[in-house]
């Protein structure tokens, strides 16, 4: 109940889903966070591929989950790092967006866990655990699936699939 509940206060309005230039919604994020990431020593690279399909979707949504991600990379790299953005298409021809960071990285024990609400490897009062599953739950209103990639002491890969819209031309 507290879960669901939770959800629906993330979740105030509904998406308004249209179709998307995923690449102004990946550069839109990375102006906002850039000069924080500078501050904190994070390099920022973007690789987007010119190919990269439209999807249909919210772009205030979708930008929260880049959001989450790249706030959740720079934790993971207190001392500095390179975190790259990436976003082309699948071999399955849908959109795939790639945040990689050279963090901590993740136990392994902690991967399967990293999406349930509440989970946090946070010091109390630092987190509440509802970033990842928050993220989880907009890119499943898309249609889309996100799965992550993790060595401890080498850095974490987050992959978001989203399908792709078929474009008139």
């Amino acid at each position: 109940g507290i879960v669901k509940n939770l959800l629906a206060y993330t979740h105030t309005r509904e998406a308004t889903k249209k179709p998307l230039d995923l690449a102004q919604v990946i550069g839109d994020c990375l102006k906002i966070v850039g000069h924080q990431l500078e501050l904190v020593n994070v390099g920022v690279n973007s690789e987007i591929k010119p190919d990269l399909p439209q999807v249909l979707g919210d772009a205030n949504l979708l930008e929260q989950v880049l959001m989450n991600l790249v706030w959740n990379a720079q934790a993971a790299m207190p001392k500095g790092g390179s975190l790259t953005v990436a976003a082309r298409p699948s071999t399955e021809g849908d959109a795939e967006i790639t945040v990689k960071d050279t963090g901590v990285g993740i136990p392994r024990g902690n991967l399967e866990k990293i999406f349930d609400p509440f989970f946090t490897t946070k010091e109390v009062g630092k987190g509440t655990g509802l970033g990842l599953w928050v993220v989880r739950s907009i890119v499943e209103e898309h249609q889309g699936t996100i799965d992550v990639k993790s060595r401890v002491g080498k850095g974490s890969t987050f992959t978001v699939r989203l399908p792709a819209i078929e474009t008139k031309t």
